[in-house]
């Protein structure tokens, strides 16, 4: 997901109009405008400005940047917005071992990946 994707999801989260978030990140003139280029990927945000967005949406400038697959942080960042694009694919179970009964019960609804032992 790109960061104007990012930006635009995180905002309406916040329940945040363009225009307010242009404003907290000190545009005047054109703040809407500015901030729907950022979302439309007709600009991208310099290093600084990523910084300043981050801080108006409270978040952590890693939140709305590509994320570093090389560690468990951006693997988890991935899987967040991952679970953000498609909802119901990722089921995670914290049970173990796993109960085949429920597997054969939840093959309705969601996707299951077998592997072999």
């Amino acid at each position: 997901m790109k960061i104007g994707e990012k930006i635009k999801r995180v905002r309406l989260h916040r329940h945040m109009k363009q225009r307010e978030l242009g404003e907290l990140v000190g545009f005047t003139d054109g703040a809407a405008n500015r901030i729907a280029q950022y979302e439309s990927g007709f600009r991208v945000p310099k290093e600084d400005m990523v910084k300043k967005i981050a801080d108006a949406l409270h978040v952590k400038e890693c939140a709305l940047l590509e994320p570093d697959t090389g560690n468990l942080g951006g693997i988890m960042e991935t899987l967040f917005w991952l679970d953000e694009d498609m909802p119901d694919v990722l089921r995670f179970s914290l049970s173990s071992p796993i109960d085949k009964n429920q597997i054969a019960a939840n093959a309705a609804t969601a996707p299951v990946i077998q592997t072999k032992r």
